[in-house]
């Protein structure tokens, strides 16, 4: 006896499949709830926003090398995780994820390309489409003396994290960098390296409400 084989049954097969590697756990979904919707301008529900389009960042004024190679590497991770077209800009006409880096004693000083001036640390402006979709980011990073290298990687992972979306935080998950209160994190580890893949899938657009996306996922 032969078997027969129905086509559009594998492709669905398929898609299923590739929907279940993609979804989260119980404990990553508590993270995730908290830190990857914002408020719809319309109609007050919880949507993503997100990136959709090429990333071209750049990193003005570093004070140090060890800064830069921090910030290349977080890049170099979260292209790993997403499908993600990230790359370094090669001019300021390019560039649509900016990253303001300063000194402390030089703060009041830094202005940025867009003509404006940040005179603090964690000043984020960003920019979107009519889908949600983010088109545009620009940080200020100001690094004090008394700051150390674990500091310091942990606050640009925080900054560059919700850079790409993840604008809040989460008071669950403890270890996580999504933590709203500072711990230890200096590392996308696996737990979070989940949520961000799961957040930069196929089947997460732009624009989706939270609502949507519970229902396609059987959350």
């Amino acid at each position: 006896m032969s078997l027969k084989f129905n086509p559009f049954l594998i492709c669905l097969l398929l898609i299923g499949l590739s929907s279940f590697s993609q979804t989260i756990n119980y404990s990553e979904k508590l993270v995730f709830d908290d830190v990857a919707y914002i408020t719809s301008p319309i109609n007050g529900k919880k949507v993503i926003s997100k990136w959709a389009g090429p990333i071209r960042y750049q990193i003005n004024n570093s004070p140090s090398e060890f800064i830069t190679k921090e910030i290349d590497t977080t890049f170099s991770e979260i292209k790993k995780l997403t499908s993600l077209d990230i790359k370094k800009a090669v001019s300021n006409e390019e560039a649509n994820l900016i990253i303001n880096l300063g000194k402390e004693d030089k703060a009041k000083n830094i202005s940025t390309p867009s003509g404006s001036v940040m005179k603090y640390n964690g000043n984020f402006n960003h920019k979107t489409n009519d889908k949600l979709e983010i088109i545009k980011v620009e940080n200020l990073f100001i690094v004090a003396d008394s700051e150390t290298k674990a500091d310091i990687k942990y606050s640009l992972k925080r900054m560059i994290l919700k850079s790409f979306g993840f604008f809040r935080k989460s008071e669950e998950a403890p270890y996580s960098l999504f933590y709203a209160q500072r711990n230890n994190a200096i590392k996308i580890d696996k737990f979070d390296g989940h949520i961000i893949s799961f957040f930069y899938s196929s089947f997460v657009k732009a624009g989706m409400e939270k609502d949507q996306l519970d229902k396609m996922f059987g959350f």
